[in-house]
């Protein structure tokens, strides 16, 4: 009988220990960094993050990838899409450039597949459409945005399209400058914001093939930057960087995001210095909606109620220039890409409230400027 009950016992504390191990695998994320530097050997950086805990271990970098300063991950074929500066060989000049990326997801290793000219100047968006293979840059210089087939990990050049147009802020807005390109969660509809003209601009797929159908027209010197859809498909939401609002919208009769709900302001009223909103995210649940702000260093946390905002308040610790930031799948953490001090922070996230609360946890990384989960 003893046997039994020691063996009972043995077996016990096994499988206490097996479910603990999984559990920490499970809660183990991979994420990636970009950076904007002109050292390639420290454009591209991993590392991994504890979701039951909010720990973030050290970034290592690797790949070989300068001024990397946008990337979008695929879990679904395990590749990484980046747009930075690489090395041409041919007269060893840097390039503006799409470079792609299998991932080891175990280990973070990352290996190049393929790689392109962006046809633009500027580029500083990318994004992945996996329902119809193609790779869709916004590039800001030039002001134009490209969609490039991407079948058997070749890149090719499909359609092009000129933006055009300017805005009252003539230091910002003296011609067309494509900011961000969004495939919408119908995977029919593509938006892309552009600073420089106060429009987004409205993409349809039309037999696979990328073709500009609409635009909607923003508050004059609005400057819109980023987008994001909520969880229900219901709301799309656009930070403006030059007037450092939030806009809300919802769609039309064409199931097309035109139907402006609400403009809100990100910054307090008794802020008059200098000021450049970034980027924007819903929470996973779709209650709260996010927005980071450069010169006042900050995360603002709005609720969401159908599209209709309220301010939750104005995060502004531990945040230096946030050009980007990403929150945890579950939902329970938000990090951010602090540019100037050369770290990431972590924040736990009130999933009842939205508020957030700084982890004293920074990760030290050079002129991070983007941050996702893989």
């Amino acid at each position: 009988m003893k046997y039994f009950i020691k063996l009972f016992t043995l077996l016990v504390v096994i499988l206490s220990i097996t479910s603990c191990s999984n559990k920490s695998i499970e809660a183990k994320k991979l994420i990636f960094i970009g950076n904007n530097t002109s050292d390639a050997s420290k454009g591209i950086a991993y590392a991994f993050f504890n979701e039951s805990t909010g720990e973030l271990t050290s970034p290592v970098y690797t790949g070989n990838l300068s001024k990397a300063n946008f990337f979008h991950p695929d879990t679904i074929n395990n590749m990484l899409y980046f747009i930075g500066e690489s090395f041409n060989e041919s007269d060893s000049s840097l390039i503006q450039s799409i470079v792609n990326y299998s991932v080891d997801k175990n280990t973070g290793h990352i290996t190049p597949v393929s790689n392109s000219f962006v046809h633009g100047k500027g580029p500083c968006f990318i994004e992945y459409n996996p329902e119809n293979k193609k790779i869709l840059i916004a590039n800001y210089v030039s002001g134009n945005i490209c969609s490039f087939d991407y079948t058997d990990s070749k890149l090719s050049l499909e359609y092009s399209q000129q933006h055009y147009g300017k805005g009252p802020d003539e230091s910002r807005q003296e011609g067309p400058h494509a900011h961000s390109i969004r495939t919408a969660p119908d995977k029919n509809y593509v938006y892309s914001c552009d600073l420089g003209a106060d429009k987004i601009m409205v993409y349809k797929f039309n037999n696979n093939k990328l073709e500009k159908t609409d635009s909607i027209s923003c508050l004059p010197g609005a400057g819109p930057r980023h987008i994001d859809f909520s969880p229900d498909k219901e709301v799309m939401a656009v930070v403006n960087e030059l007037n450092c609002t939030v806009t809300t919208y919802k769609k039309d009769s064409l199931s097309i995001y035109s139907k402006e709900i609400q403009t809100i302001a990100m910054l307090p009223d008794t802020f008059d210095g200098f000021a450049k909103a970034a980027d924007i995210h819903f929470s996973p649940d779709g209650k709260y909606l996010y927005a980071s702000n450069r010169g006042l260093n900050s995360i603002v946390a709005y609720s969401v109620n159908k599209g209709n905002l309220e301010l939750v308040e104005i995060f502004t610790n531990n945040i230096n220039w946030p050009r980007n930031f990403t929150i945890s799948p579950n939902g329970d953490f938000l990090l951010v890409a602090n540019r100037d001090s050369n770290n990431i922070s972590v924040f736990k996230r009130d999933k009842e409230t939205g508020k957030l609360t700084f982890l004293n946890n920074n990760a030290k990384v050079e002129s991070p400027v983007c941050v996702r989960f893989f």
